[in-house]
């Protein structure tokens, strides 16, 4: 069987979680399980442009998404859950 690395695991954690909220109390939408996906997958694929390489999914660490935030430019996480700064 041939391993395909960090696409396996990320499938199998895909499959585990996103079909739930955040809290894993409430289900989600299949546009919001979609929209995850597809911008959880454009983030491994820009670290692979970067020359980021993974085995499993699991192994993503602070400093990749320091990566991601600088390819990005000037990000902050936005939503409920986080405080605007003063």
């Amino acid at each position: 069987m041939k391993n395909h690395g960090w696409k396996d695991s990320f499938n199998t954690i895909m499959k585990k979680h996103n079909g739930y909220s955040a809290d894993g109390g409430k289900a989600v939408s299949y546009a919001t399980q979609q929209q995850r996906r597809e911008v959880l997958l454009q983030g491994f694929r820009d670290l692979r442009e970067l020359g980021y390489k993974f085995n499993t999914v699991m192994a993503f660490r602070g400093a990749h998404m320091a990566a991601l935030a600088k390819k990005m430019g000037s990000w902050r996480p936005v939503g409920r859950h986080h405080s605007k700064p003063h």
